[in-house]
């Protein structure tokens, strides 16, 4: 070793991960000297530790984005607020909004958006807004930056659905698609009933579009390639409420009745939609890949399931935007919300699901069907809290590994706080390594079953009246509200995460 040139060890430790830098820091002084003497190594390891992924080449020096990095690292620790911005939201209009890529999209009119780049001074970006007009009615959208995709669902007063894809930029066919209009999808009920509503997703080449009647419960999935404009998957059925992309190949469904011959409550089911026919399916009886039981309750039967998730497997930033750094997608949370309504008020419980999760049941999947118990899979893998406020309609509260808590809680002295989660498991870790009694920065490690977020009675009630073990463990920490959100008791403020922002939005003045 002490014949070896630096320059050469320098070399080979660019191909190590960050656990084995690490443990050749500690092997003598000569490569601790190297591992931290040098940027690119450091870089190296602050990207594993922080989940992040190095970005598109740009302006910045290794140095330079380390330094960066040190500094997104501290802000995301400390969860001090750097700038404020506030935006109007338009009245008279049903709320229309989406948080996806940093870009915040709003309806202004029936007919137009608009589109505001949100800033990250740690990693370069400046804020941009514009806007699109259209021809048609617009019932919902969704975006994807990094494709400079809009896809919209025209709302007209017919029974057939009208799915467009379009340049975010300014409306005109994207140039990957030769047509705006995807597909006419003739659906089973009147599209313009009161109670319609859609679920939009996007995984680089592939376009996920629920339509779902929420008052019979029917519902309607369709995955196209939508630069092909081919259909992958069409499923419709009772019970089929939600969907997520889980990875390339593989979607995964909410239901809130179990598959035939599987008695009981809600599941997830895995399908590999590039493997699924393209003529119509019934979810209840869909050759699905892998199934996985949700935890049962002793009360009354869940009537509504959501899954949340972002960004997607595919997500990348937009390159346009050269940032130094992004977030490593390859584990993310998935958030699982059961609620029933209790009177007036929802009640239910929230499974925080990391997506490795999966992995191990997919891989030993055997044709035609797996179907998993809670008790297999859910105690050790999965975290279940309970909650009794029913979450806002445009869920955008999950980011990566993080939630945020979706309405500010009433900290210990009575002021409005937010609350964020973090299951990112090497974060978990470096703060266990790291724990100082004096570090007023510092997240609670949360590893005990009975963490219930609140002394709200019915949530301890929760916890005796049902045997619902999860274990997995969890940074969580609580920051007072800025004083330009007024958030009173009673004001009706919904908190939305990003890569690089917490967004607030609330009813008292109608602003983000």
């Amino acid at each position: 070793l002490e014949s070896l040139p630096t320059e050469l060890i320098l070399e080979i430790f660019q191909h190590l991960d960050y656990r084995a830098l690490l443990a050749c820091e500690k092997t003598c002084r000569r490569l601790r000297d190297v591992v931290t003497g040098h940027s690119l190594l450091q870089y190296q390891i602050a990207l594993a530790l922080s989940g992040m992924l190095h970005g598109i080449a740009g302006p910045l020096s290794t140095a330079g984005r380390l330094s960066a990095l040190i500094r997104y690292q501290s802000a995301w620790r400390s969860l001090e607020w750097s700038a404020h911005m506030a935006f109007p939201l338009l009245e008279g209009l049903p709320r229309c909004w989406d948080l996806y890529g940093g870009v915040l999209g709003m309806r202004t009119s029936a007919r137009s958006l608009c589109f505001r780049q949100l800033p990250s001074r740690l990693r370069g970006i400046e804020f941009r807004e514009w806007g699109v007009g259209f021809e048609y009615t617009i019932a919902d959208f969704f975006m994807d930056p990094s494709q400079d995709l809009l896809v919209l669902i025209q709302n007209d007063g017919i029974t057939v659905c009208i799915v467009y894809v379009i340049l975010l930029a300014n409306g005109e066919a994207h140039i990957t698609h030769r047509s705006p209009r995807v597909i006419n999808l003739p659906v089973a009920f009147p599209r313009r009933i009161p109670h319609m509503a859609y679920s939009i997703k996007v995984n680089g080449d592939h376009l996920g579009v629920l339509f779902l009647d929420e008052r019979s419960q029917s519902a309607h999935l369709v995955i196209w390639n939508w630069k092909a404009g081919e259909i992958e998957m069409n499923m419709q059925g009772q019970g089929l409420q939600c969907f997520a992309f889980l990875d390339d190949r593989r979607v995964i469904i909410g239901l809130l009745f179990r598959p035939p011959n599987a008695p009981g409550g809600p599941s997830l089911m895995v399908y590999d939609y590039r493997n699924t026919s393209p003529a119509l399916i019934d979810a209840q009886n869909s050759p699905y890949m892998c199934g996985f039981a949700l935890p049962r309750m002793t009360f009354s039967p869940f009537d509504k399931i959501v899954i949340n998730s972002d960004p997607g497997p595919r997500a990348s930033p937009n390159p346009e935007l050269r940032v130094p750094f992004c977030i490593d997608h390859s584990d993310r949370l998935i958030l699982v919300e059961l609620s029933r309504q209790r009177g007036e008020a929802a009640a239910g419980v929230d499974v925080f699901i990391p997506t490795h999760v999966f992995r191990p049941f997919l891989r030993t999947a055997r044709a035609p069907r797996r179907y998993v118990e809670w008790e297999e899979w859910g105690p050790e893998g999965t975290r279940v809290l309970p909650h009794t406020a029913e979450w806002p309609t445009w869920a955008c509260y999950v980011y990566g590994m993080r939630y945020v808590y979706p309405r500010p809680i009433t900290a210990s002295n009575g002021r409005r706080a937010i609350r964020v989660f973090d299951f990112h498991p090497t974060r978990l870790r470096q703060a266990r390594a790291t724990v100082a009694a004096d570090d007023v920065d510092a997240w609670t490690i949360v590893t005990d079953q009975g963490y219930v977020g609140t002394s709200a009675t019915w949530e301890v009630e929760f916890w005796k009246q049902h045997g619902v073990q999860s274990h997995l463990p969890f940074l969580v920490k609580e920051i007072l509200l800025p004083p330009h959100v007024r958030a009173a008791a009673n004001d009706d403020v919904s908190l939305m995460l990003s890569e690089d922002t917490i967004i607030a939005i609330e009813d008292v003045s109608p602003s983000v």
